[in-house]
């Protein structure tokens, strides 16, 4: 088995991994609020966003790291040119920054922010 090969089998076997665990921790939220009520849902939600934030944030930095090996086994999945290739590794940088921009205005509220801090 070549490099590549394993490397694409690691980055796909660790997005499964990560998206298993996601959906633990969902469900099992999912469960707790319903056996513990609304109120400490929301208490631990909020004791826990900073947190959330954090692991968002460093997803998002490791999509940067790992474009490059993303892009590769994507290309050779679906048979993709070397120009078209090139152009997925080219929108590494903008797929980050935009990534942390929709968070940061979508899920922290960044507009309200400043809306009300500088208004």
């Amino acid at each position: 088995m070549r490099l590549e090969n394993r490397a694409i089998r690691a980055v796909v076997l660790a997005a499964l991994g990560a998206f298993a665990l996601v959906t633990a921790v969902a469900v099992g939220l999912w469960v707790w609020m319903a056996r513990s009520g609304l109120e400490a849902a929301e208490l631990m939600l909020a004791r826990a966003a900073p947190w959330l934030l954090c692991w968002r944030l460093l997803l998002f930095v490791a999509l940067m790291v790992y474009w490059r090996e993303l892009v590769r086994g994507l290309s050779t999945y679906a048979g993709l040119s070397d120009a078209a290739t090139a152009a997925l590794r080219r929108w590494r940088v903008r797929a980050g920054i935009g990534l942390i921009v929709m968070d940061l205005v979508l899920v922290e509220d960044a507009i309200g922010f400043l809306r009300r801090t500088v208004l």
